[in-house]
């Protein structure tokens, strides 16, 4: 199998060595065999730290190559469902992963929405508006509070042909006042655009605005949802997006949640007179 540790780790092995025969040839002189013990004592929790340190490495890896194994499934399954006409953008990391773009798709390919409102887009409108384009009806409206990454969106629809199943919002974010509390949510002159929203993505506004960025979304939006809507919260392992979840169900008590265990955690929600299978 061979050895596999780097000069670094050799010339760590060998000052702490160094430095604990040190004390040990010192303290003998001075306090004897208390020293000496001391020094044993001292190996001994170095080697059980260096142990569980590259415990934990190795089970942290086994963990990354877990998931990286379930979005190159969730990835090829993706693609055996949608035929992009050119290549896909990057994945993961802040943008949406391939097991949560299957979940849009699926919800789009089951449920059949007219009209489908993102907060946050990006590659998942380029997803949603694939299957739209398959169905040949529904239509997606975006929400970027970003101006830059708007366009850019829209640049890559326009490259795949499915500018007509999309409008991109460009809605900066601005204040807004909820029960005496103010946010910082996407500019609400969007909403005169919307006719009933049969689906709703929340990705977005990014996490770093503010505690809990996401949670104006479904109290601005909730009248405009249609009575069968289906609500698909992304980022749901994060502790703001539980405990935005925990306040709408609190606030909305007609609703009820799935968890899926995607990599970044999704939630669903739906009314419990709607839910699938009722």
């Amino acid at each position: 199998m061979g050895i596999h540790l780097k000069i670094t780790d050799l010339v760590l092995v060998f000052v702490t060595s160094l430095i604990v025969i040190l004390i040990s040839i010192i303290g003998w002189n001075r306090r004897g065999l208390i020293v000496i013990f001391f020094s044993l004592g001292l190996v001994l929790f170095i080697i059980l730290v260096l142990l569980f340190e590259g415990f934990r490495r190795n089970e942290m890896d086994n963990k990354r190559l877990n998931q990286n194994y379930r979005q190159i499934e969730a990835l090829l399954s993706l693609l055996s469902v949608i035929n992009p006409r050119r290549p896909l953008p990057p994945m993961r990391r802040w943008v949406i992963s391939p097991d949560f773009a299957n979940i849009i798709i699926s919800m789009v390919i089951d449920h059949k929405p007219k009209v489908i409102c993102e907060c946050g887009g990006g590659i998942s409108t380029v997803f949603t508006c694939y299957c739209l384009d398959d169905l040949k009806d529904g239509h997606v409206f975006s929400l970027e509070q970003d101006g830059k990454y708007a366009q850019k969106t829209k640049k890559n629809l326009k490259a795949h042909g499915l500018e007509n199943y999309a409008t991109v919002i460009y809605a900066p974010l601005t204040n807004l006042t909820l029960k005496a509390k103010s946010w910082k949510w996407y500019n609400t002159s969007f909403k005169k655009e919307l006719e009933k929203i049969d689906m709703l993505v929340i990705d977005g506004p990014s996490g770093d605005v503010q505690k809990m960025a996401r949670y104006p979304a479904l109290p601005v939006l909730y009248d405009t949802l249609s009575e069968n809507a289906v609500i698909i919260v992304d980022d749901a392992k994060r502790k703001d997006e539980r405990d935005m979840v925990k306040a709408w169900l609190t606030e909305f008590k007609d609703l009820e949640y799935e968890w899926y265990d995607t990599e970044k955690g999704c939630v669903i929600l739906r009314r419990r007179s709607h839910k699938k299978g009722n």
